[in-house]
């Protein structure tokens, strides 16, 4: 069984992919060319970006992340920790980048690069 470290590297890898990923193609989610697009439409352009980092096969999974709640109001299933994270950070005084939380702690890039 790997390490909590081992699997907490791991997992911001497959992050980090995710995000390089995601800026290869952000003029794609500017607001002129998802003008025309639903909120729908955009989370399925989410999906596709997605697929190139995780596989086809988990594509269902991330679009059932994206989907609406029952709640007229309650965003998707990924908004409830966005906003616990989001509380959790700025009850820290941390209110942008380049601070991040990382496992519960924060730190600064510099320092975080220096590890």
């Amino acid at each position: 069984m790997p390490s909590r470290y081992a699997q907490s590297m791991s997992n911001f890898v497959a992050y980090l992919t995710s995000l390089l990923q995601l800026f290869a193609v952000q003029e794609d989610f500017y607001d002129v060319p998802t003008s025309t697009l639903s909120p729908v439409q955009i989370r399925e352009k989410l999906a596709d970006v997605a697929v190139g980092v995780i596989g086809a096969d988990k594509r269902a999974a991330v679009l059932d992340l994206l989907a609406h709640k029952t709640t007229p109001n309650g965003g998707v299933a990924v908004t409830d920790d966005l906003k616990y994270l989001i509380k959790y950070a700025r009850q820290n005084s941390i209110h942008g980048s380049p601070t991040v939380l990382w496992d519960g702690e924060c730190c600064r890039l510099q320092v975080w690069r220096s590890h």
